[in-house]
């Protein structure tokens, strides 16, 4: 499905993007193993959490402080905790 609507949205791009999905992902497109699916590997994924902390930390995101959270990548990958109300 993925693949299907990348094509009909960017059909110009789709080979260069599903390109480099793969390169991330070990040559798949998709790895349903638990922990795996929402990362990335390699040199490509490298860059990319480097430009994440750069612009987290430019941002104000992540602040280094002892009590502080630090915002990383794989923190936008889990759900959002349940609201209180329902």
């Amino acid at each position: 499905m993925f693949e299907e609507r990348l094509r009909a949205q960017l059909p110009l791009a789709a080979d260069r993007i599903l390109h480099r999905v793969r390169e991330t992902r070990g040559g798949t497109l998709y790895d349903p193993r638990f922990g795996v699916r929402g990362r990335g590997q390699g040199p490509y994924a490298a860059s990319i959490e480097a430009l994440f902390q750069t612009s987290a930390r430019r941002l104000g995101l992540s602040t280094g402080c002892a009590d502080a959270q630090t915002v990383t990548c794989a923190s936008f990958n889990s759900r959002a905790p349940a609201s209180p109300t329902g």
